[in-house]
């Protein structure tokens, strides 16, 4: 058997998995009802379902910038206690710093991982729409069936295998030759996907019994894969046809648009904060990292990419509209009344009562060090008094007899205090 190295069949996984069958629907849906107003189109429904898929989810990216607006309000006092600890790698230091910086996070009624849930709800969904629109004829039973046309005779032809892994020449699909039928059935359909329209002449003239077959189905696949008459969802950008780069460019441009409006609402930090300069970095590397993929991956993946770009740039103009009209303050006060509710439910102490606690707890602390020290120093005092030195405290002068090489000066008077604290 030979290895399977990308297989454009339904994926198994546990998450991914079912995630992709549902959102199957959804695009088959949409299939369905461009069928019957006599519109057969792969990348229009890949537009349409981005589109669909993306306004499911403004809520959730709606709530992420919200959380950016409220950890801009949070970032200089964020920014000062790592400061503070700055260079500081000891395991108090670092414990102080876990406690100063959760203290801010309890203030503003935030949590650290609000940020990162919206994409640990949005990314599986994001994985799913990426397989669906890789592997379009296994969950698209109206395009499978026009691949499955093909296949099914081709695999009665001699050396199929060898002729249509030639034809393919890809170093993503492998073919599968050995174990059940469906599963080589499988394969075949994932190596036909990759084909266009030149791989399919070869196809027609290697099997010229089958030619006819070949030319039915293929022509109603390249049909429904075209995209504005300029090239098929299955092509890979290249050389032999220029206007492919288009795909590449446009994706890569529509990114940086799209993260330069990002970035405006993102906390306004220092040019030293670690993590703005990674955010600045990731933006601008982001729309060339899309642009590559877009050269190595089929054209229907680039068309989703480009179509979540286009309703992205739309969706954060009138985000950052509405994000100047958010009273920050009040988003605060129902933050914190929601984090204290969840407090009681828990049976935990109030933020309040905590942190004063704490604060108490270290005061104490401070100011046993601090008595400590003063009774250490008047101790220290009470015997230097004995050699006739003057010890002084902070704000204080505990005055002795003072002795100076040439004589002796004594506090009997204030001009002797004041002759003594000159020469100190």
């Amino acid at each position: 058997m030979i290895q399977q190295v990308f297989a454009l069949t339904q994926y198994n996984g546990a998450i991914v998995g079912p995630i992709a069958r549902i959102l199957a629907y959804i695009m088959n849906g949409i299939y369905a009802v461009f069928s019957s107003i006599g519109i057969e189109n792969a990348a229009l429904c890949i537009v349409l379902f981005t589109f669909i898929m993306r306004a499911f989810m403004i809520p959730i990216y709606y709530k992420q910038q919200k959380v950016g607006k409220l950890t801009s309000k949070m970032s200089p006092e964020l920014q000062e206690i790592s400061k503070k600890y700055k260079g500081k790698r000891d395991a108090e230091s670092q414990r102080k710093m876990q406690q100063e910086t959760q203290a801010v996070y309890e203030k503003y009624g935030s949590n650290p991982l609000s940020g990162c849930l919206p994409i640990l709800i949005t990314f599986p969904i994001m994985l799913g729409l990426y397989r669906i629109v890789q592997s379009m004829p296994a969950y698209m039973p109206a395009i499978r069936n026009l691949y499955e046309g093909i296949a099914t005779p081709l695999m009665e032809q001699q050396n199929y295998a060898d002729v249509i892994t030639k034809i393919a020449d890809s170093n993503t699909v492998k073919l599968v030759t050995e174990g059940d039928k469906s599963v080589i059935l499988n394969s075949v359909i994932d190596v036909l996907a990759t084909f266009n329209h030149d791989k399919w002449e070869t196809l027609k003239t290697s099997f010229s019994g089958i030619s006819n077959i070949i030319a039915t189905n293929s022509t109603e696949i390249e049909h429904i894969n075209n995209v504005f008459g300029l090239f098929s969802i299955s092509d890979v950008p290249g050389f032999s046809n220029p206007i492919t780069f288009i795909v590449p460019i446009l994706a890569g441009v529509l990114q940086f648009i799209n993260g330069k409006q990002m970035f405006k609402n993102q906390p306004q930090t220092n040019t030293n904060d670690q993590a703005a300069a990674i955010n600045k970095n990731m933006m601008n590397f982001m729309p060339f990292m899309q642009a590559f993929f877009c050269l190595t991956f089929p054209i229907g993946i680039g068309v989703y990419w480009i179509a979540g770009s286009v309703m992205m740039i739309i969706q954060q103009y009138f985000f950052n509209k509405l994000l100047e009209n958010v009273d920050v303050e009040e988003m605060i006060r129902k933050n914190q009344e929601k984090a204290a509710k969840l407090r009681a439910k828990r049976g935990e102490a109030p933020v309040a009562e905590k942190f004063n606690q704490f604060a108490n707890t270290s005061t104490k602390s401070i100011a046993n060090t601090n008595t400590k020290k003063i009774d250490d120093a008047s101790s220290d005092s009470d015997k230097s008094a004995e050699k006739g030195i003057t010890i002084k405290t902070k704000n204080n002068y505990k005055i002795t007899d003072y002795k100076k090489r040439e004589g002796e000066y004594k506090a009997n008077n204030i001009s002797d205090v004041a002759n003594m604290l000159k020469r100190d």
